[in-house]
């Protein structure tokens, strides 16, 4: 969240990986009860997995929960959990600021004002491991946002140095 510029106290819905395993979902909730511990406790981050909905994708699984996590903040909605009934007794939910929706909510802009916000997260064959921070377009918030960065003195940003995929002269490592 270093990188998105905003505070994980601001994330509203996480998609998770969530594979509903009682040892893998317990160690990725409570990883992410660390990131979002300032949060605090209580039902304030709707937690979920596309896999309720559609099945374990595969190589395509981290695609599928971007494009849901997109289409929830488009929509403004959050999605429920198909099937879900039971708690994973393995997680504190006491503790830890996450709750499982049910049912498909409308989802009201943040009192604090910002943009909807939701995490993504992804493991993957072989230990690869993402989590990507995604921002509803808010044109009055965003437009702020250009002006600040154009008032900045621009010549101390350095571009990055790293080939990029949209590089053609970039080649695979």
């Amino acid at each position: 969240y270093q990188q998105a510029g905003y505070s994980p106290t601001t994330v509203e819905l996480i998609e998770a990986h969530g594979t509903s395993t009682k040892v893998g979902d317990a160690t990725e909730l409570s990883t992410l009860a660390e990131i979002y511990s300032q949060s605090g406790a209580g039902d304030h981050v709707a937690v979920g997995s596309v896999k309720s909905q559609i099945g374990h994708l595969k190589a395509a699984a981290g695609m599928a929960g971007l494009l849901k996590a997109c289409l929830s903040l488009h929509n403004r909605t959050i999605p429920p959990s198909a099937g879900f009934e039971q708690p994973n007794t393995s997680v504190n939910w006491n503790e830890n600021p996450f709750f499982v929706p049910t049912i498909a909510t409308d989802w009201p802009l943040p009192p604090s004002g910002l943009p909807r916000r939701a995490g993504i997260s992804s493991f993957g064959f072989g230990g690869t491991n993402f989590h990507c921070a995604l921002e509803q377009y808010d044109p009055e918030y965003h437009l702020n946002l250009v002006k600040q960065l154009n008032d900045k003195n621009t010549d101390s940003i350095e571009p990055p140095n790293a080939p990029s995929v949209l590089d053609q002269t970039a080649s695979p490592s």
